[in-house]
C-alpha cells in the first residue's frame, strides 16, 4: 500500500504528506471510523501511522479564527471532523 515505502521506515519521517494520506479515497473519508480503518489497513508501522494521522488532521482541519471572538461550536473529534475547523483546544 501507501505506506510500504522504506523511506517512511526511517526516522525523521519526509516533510511531505505521508503517501497513504495524499491517496485516500472520497469514499474513505465518511466519519473518523473510516478513515482510522483506511489509515490502519494501509499503514502497518504505528510510529508512521501517527505520522499519516498528523497528516490528516493538518491537511483537512483549519484553524477556525472566528470561533476566537465568537461563539466556540465544540471541539469534539467528531464536531472537528464534520466542520474541518478547530481551535487549539
Amino acid at each position: 500500500g501507501p505506506g510500504s515505502s522504506t523511506t517512511w521506515r526511517q526516522w525523521p519521517f519526509p516533510e511531505v504528506v505521508h503517501p497513504a494520506v495524499a491517496a485516500i479515497p472520497a469514499s474513505e473519508e465518511r466519519d473518523l471510523a473510516s478513515v482510522a480503518a483506511y489509515l490502519r489497513a494501509e499503514v502497518d508501522d504505528p510510529f508512521e501511522r501517527a505520522k499519516a494521522v498528523h497528516d490528516y488532521v493538518a491537511t483537512r482541519v483549519a484553524y477556525d479564527v472566528p470561533a476566537l471572538t465568537g461563539r466556540r461550536p465544540s471541539q469534539d473529534p467528531e464536531t472537528v471532523f464534520r466542520t474541518r475547523a478547530a481551535v487549539c483546544e
